[in-house]
């Protein structure tokens, strides 16, 4: 009777431990950026758009272990890799310089650290970090680049290395993630194009 009542109260258990769990499993990472419920952008609109999740970039990382085994840690070492890009001539820029607002706004309310905030008349860049104790826990990039004619939104999720994230920026063609890298943490084997 006793193990009875033992294994009915681990059944209970068990039966009630998923909604707990589902609850933090609802909770999102502390890098995570709310790309698509801030409105910037609408889902028409864009010309790019990246989601890599877990399981794709590591098997990513697998693939890249060989030749570029730093590459394929970082890869390795993030949550999640969203990338919206956009025409500027196909959306209305006062609109999406709104949007630009509102999402600075929330990285601000949010716990975000500002490390590039850029407003000129033909660019508009803001680069923020989020910190998880001693590390990077997410990055968010958000460009109006009127020159080139781009809207770029990036969100990094997961633990993010400064020494790699040039070759990031290289893999995924923004070259405006690679211009917010601190100096001093650039690959000095990588040469800059003039």
């Amino acid at each position: 009777m006793r193990f009875r009542n033992l294994a009915l109260a681990l059944v209970l258990a068990a039966l009630c431990a998923p909604a707990g769990w589902a609850q933090d499993a609802k909770k999102p990472h502390p890098g995570h950026f709310p790309l698509d419920e801030l409105d910037i952008l609408s889902r028409d609109e864009l010309v790019i758009e990246i989601n890599l999740k877990g399981p794709l970039l590591r098997l990513v990382a697998a693939a890249t272990r060989g030749e570029e085994p730093e590459f394929a840690d970082l890869i390795g070492n993030l949550e999640a890799v969203r990338v919206r890009v956009a025409e500027l001539e196909e959306v209305d820029a006062k609109e999406v310089r709104e949007g630009m607002g509102r999402a600075s706004g929330w990285l601000d309310d949010n716990g975000w650290d500002v490390i590039v905030r850029t407003r000129e008349d033909d660019e508009e860049v803001y680069v923020y970090s989020r910190d998880d104790g001693d590390e990077i826990a997410g990055l968010a990039v958000l460009v109006v680049d009127a020159a080139g004619g781009e809207v770029v939104l990036v969100n990094i999720v997961g633990n993010v290395d400064w020494s790699q994230l040039e070759k990031l920026a290289e893999a995924l063609d923004i070259p405006q993630l690679s211009q917010t890298i601190p100096r001093d943490e650039k690959d000095p084997d990588h040469e800059e194009e003039p």
